[in-house]
C-alpha cells in the first residue's frame, strides 16, 4: 500500500514521539472524495488526522507512486508544523 500502517505512526512520531493518530482520512481535495485505496493515485492532497483534539494536516505529493513529500502544519492556527519529511511510500 502507499500508505501503510508504520507510515501514519511515522507522521505522527516525527512531530511527538508520544502521538499516536486517533483518526486518519485520506481525501481528494479536488473532488472532496474520501480515499481508502490510494494505489493508483498519483496525487493525494490530504491527510488528516486529529490526535489529543488538535487537528493536524499534511499535503503529499507522490511522483510515479514512490516517493512521498510531507508537509504538515496546525489547521487550527495554519502554523507549519516542522520542515517537509520523506519517505519510501511504495
Amino acid at each position: 500500500p502507499i500508505f501503510p500502517g508504520d507510515a501514519h505512526q511515522a507522521i505522527a512520531a516525527y512531530y511527538n514521539p508520544t502521538l499516536v493518530p486517533t483518526q486518519i482520512t485520506i481525501r481528494d481535495l479536488g473532488t472532496g472524495e474520501e480515499i481508502s485505496r490510494a494505489s493508483s493515485l498519483e496525487r493525494i492532497d490530504s491527510l488528516r488526522f486529529s490526535p489529543g483534539g488538535r487537528s493536524f494536516q499534511a499535503s503529499v505529493s507522490i511522483p510515479g507512486v514512490v516517493a512521498s513529500r510531507i508537509r504538515s502544519w496546525d489547521t487550527f492556527t495554519g502554523q507549519p508544523l516542522g520542515p517537509a519529511i520523506e519517505f519510501d511510500g511504495s
